[in-house]
């Protein structure tokens, strides 16, 4: 995961509107890839307290708290502590008396950001003084920072600044944070657009996130029930000038019998929730100056809870504009008597007569964990993506690799291929392992010089191509985070190795970080042996669709007239080509046919049998050997073929019948487990049958075309859904960077 340093002065167990929004913030940060580091204060100097919010956050999340020098600690007289707060701090600290943790908060932030190697921070104002940390934190390691405000500063009407001075000082800072924070962001479009005429020269820094409601916090099984009276909630602070006197002077005039006011005043947040949703009526009041830029946290817990809101706002501000727009409720100017009466008398008969009901909201936009995610996209904007150098052993002559590599040099990852050919890819960097030899002695070689390898290349992900070899070099090599890929003799045939191979399988099982593979039956193999069925993740080879489709071919004039019979397996015993020639044999007897055989890879002895076997049997004219074929070479066949057969003794999920079945072949293939995830759309024959492949095969060539085409179309959309390349490394591209 990629590391965020959140300071925020104001944090839980602290309570508050603008503690409650870097507390989801953090919540939430985990779920889009960022992995929060909290400093805060161990003690502030702040009334409220609210540790609802601290049980929310995960049990494992970094908090850094730092002690600093609070003069308000050694007053416990109410006002003392007033006259500290309200007379001398503002006179004497600039820009809020926030800036007492300054000093202890930047020599933490300075050893975090060195040991954890932070590239990202976060601050939410007020406090002011978070941002100018920020600030510093920024020229000393040039960090990507995200300034949010949550208010007004220098323009707030409610901010009062002592002196002159005071103020143009408290600009200036400003000035500088608007200036070098890379990005700025706001709770309202209107505070968003203030802040934009005060730093005219970059608008596009700024954007808007607003405050918004938590799901968990509004349980789906409290249901509101009407009550006796109208039951008028208002959750909050009423202070300065939202005072709300004429709201109290309309209900004294009216004179309303069934009527009660509940305030709930510094409350745990969700117990506030849940006054609010059985309510019947909830009350906002704002004062009459607040314009566009109000847009407070109150309003979205109100629009959660899904009761009508009665808003005393005035009508440009942010907060009546929204329940306007939404339908949630009456706005009516904080100064108009009479028409808080009015409002109040309609709501009321509306009561009365169980007609007080909203419409049905769409809110998906205002959670929290949604919110969060806009953040991360703001972090993901500024944080260029880091290449993730990743090791790979294997063949790299195998197709699979070859693709593998393909895709993945060209999505910011640097590739090192340690390869047992000698092979080289363009845009890669491959060290060939060397001949191979007899096998003990190949085996502690190649061991030594892959760690030796790793060790010079300090990768970020090593990931063993196979279990058997690559996975257990890989293994020896003592490197973390470790990948390794089945393919199906690795654990299919796991009883057939010697004690020392099967100690080295069920060590490597044991010890990597994540086992990918193409079937879940090499899954349950692997957990048999050991694999903690969690680290297994289901990832193909991969087809490409736009090259192995359906196309009409013409055949060359040697093939015309005959029924062509395509193997794509490489010649050796594991394929059992020896039982193909055998089948095919019986088959050509019955019909004009040639068999296709790729002999890439070829087993040199065993090819030396089966061209025996070939001229034993005549069949020299009608078993053709094509060489090394590219994909597209090999889309090429697969539409050239009436039949494509594949008779391995052991599989996990082989890339070519997955490209067979993206062309829509008909496909003959041994009865492996694998086949049992796949369907019913292929003939199925038993391993080493020569009789029963003969066959299957004379059954295949004479299934009708026209009742093939929907089985065959049916087969490419399986492959589509499952085994699209892109789709499955880009998911193997998440695996790793989750690493």
């Amino acid at each position: 995961m990629k590391k965020v340093l959140i300071i925020s002065y104001f944090f839980p167990p602290m309570g508050g509107s603008g503690v409650i929004r870097v507390a989801k913030f953090t919540k939430y940060l985990r779920d889009f890839g960022y992995e929060p580091y909290v400093l805060t204060v161990e003690k502030g100097f702040y009334p409220l307290k609210d540790p609802s919010l601290l049980a929310e956050l995960p049990k494992d999340l970094k908090i850094e708290r730092v002690s600093y020098f609070e003069p308000g600690f050694w007053f416990q007289a109410r006002f003392w502590q007033s006259f500290l707060k309200y007379f001398l701090y503002p006179l004497i600290l600039v820009p809020d008396n926030q800036i007492l943790w300054f000093w202890p908060a930047l020599l933490r932030a300075i050893k975090i950001i060195r040991a954890k190697r932070i590239k990202i921070v976060f601050t939410s104002s007020s406090s002011y003084s978070d941002h100018l940390l920020a600030l510093v934190l920024k020229k000393i390691f040039h960090l990507q920072w995200v300034a949010d405000f949550r208010d007004e500063w220098t323009t707030s009407p409610y901010f009062k600044f002592p002196t002159l001075w005071h103020r143009r000082l408290a600009q200036f800072l400003q000035k500088q944070i608007l200036k070098n924070a890379n990005k700025v962001t706001t709770v309202s479009p209107g505070l968003t657009k203030i802040y934009q005429q005060l730093w005219p020269q970059n608008p596009e820094k700024f954007l808007t996130i607003t405050n918004g409601f938590d799901r968990q916090d509004y349980p789906d099984d409290l249901k509101y029930q009407k009550s006796r009276k109208l039951r008028i909630v208002y959750a909050g602070t009423l202070y300065g000038p939202r005072k709300g006197e004429l709201f109290f002077q309309a209900l004294k005039e009216l004179n309303l019998q069934k009527i009660e006011v509940d305030f709930w005043d510094h409350q745990p947040h969700q117990q506030v929730s849940r006054q609010l949703m059985t309510a019947d009526l909830l009350l906002l009041i704002l004062a009459p100056q607040d314009g566009p830029a109000v847009l407070t946290g109150k309003v979205f817990e109100y629009l959660a809870a899904r009761r009508p809101i009665l808003a005393l706002a005035p009508k440009n501000s942010g907060a009546a504009r929204l329940i306007k727009k939404l339908k949630a409720g009456i706005v009516v100017d904080p100064l108009d008597l009479e028409g808080i009466k009015k409002s109040l008398r309609k709501l009321y008969a509306l009561w009365q007569n169980d007609r007080l009901i909203l419409p049905k909201l769409k809110l998906d936009r205002f959670e929290r964990r949604y919110l969060t995610g806009k953040l991360a996209a703001v972090f993901d904007a500024l944080l260029p993506a880091k290449k993730i150098k990743l090791c790979l052993i294997g063949n790299l002559d195998a197709p699979q690799n070859r693709h593998l590599v393909e895709f993945f040099k060209t999505r910011n990852f640097e590739i090192h291929f340690l390869t047992t050919t000698p092979v080289t890819v363009k845009g890669i960097k491959t060290y060939y392992l060397g001949p191979k030899g007899p096998n003990p002695v190949y085996f502690l070689k190649t061991a030594l010089k892959v760690r030796r390898l790793i060790k010079k290349i300090r990768p970020d992900i090593v990931h063993g191509q196979d279990l058997v070899l690559a996975g257990i070099w890989a293994y020896l090599a003592g490197f973390k985070p470790l990948v390794v890929t089945l393919w199906g003799s690795d654990v299919l045939k796991y009883n057939d190795f010697i004690k020392s191979e099967k100690y080295l399988i069920k060590k490597t099982l044991s010890e990597t970080d994540l086992v990918t593979g193409p079937a879940e039956v090499l899954k349950k193999a692997a957990v048999k042996i050991g694999l903690d069925p969690d680290k297994f993740h289901l990832i193909h080879f991969g087809v490409d669709l736009d090259i192995f489709r359906f196309r009409n071919r013409s055949k060359a004039k040697n093939l015309r007239g005959y029924k062509i019979i395509f193997c794509p397996r490489s010649i050796a015993p594991l394929y059992n080509t020896d039982i193909l020639i055998e089948a095919f044999r019986r088959l050509r007897k019955k019909i004009k046919a040639k068999l296709l055989l790729v002999g890439q890879n070829a087993d040199d002895d065993y090819l030396l049998a089966i061209e025996k076997k070939i001229i034993k049997y005549n069949l020299v004219d009608d078993c053709l050997f094509l060489p090394r074929l590219s994909p597209r070479q090999m889309a090429h066949y697969y539409s050239l073929a009436d039949v494509v057969v594949s008779l391995a003794s052991s599989d996990g999920c082989p890339r070519s019948f997955l490209e067979a079945l993206a062309c829509q072949c008909k496909i003959v293939v041994t009865k492996l487990p694998f086949t049992r995830e796949w369907g019913t759309g292929f003939w199925t024959v038993p391993v080493k049958d020569v009789a029963k492949t003969a066959a299957v095969l004379w059954q295949a060539l004479k299934f009708p075309a026209a009742k093939w085409r929907k089985i065959g179309q049916a087969n490419r959309r399986l492959v589509a859904e499952r085994a699209e390349i892109k789709a499955n490394f880009s998911q193997l591209a998440k695996l790793y960077r989750d690493l």
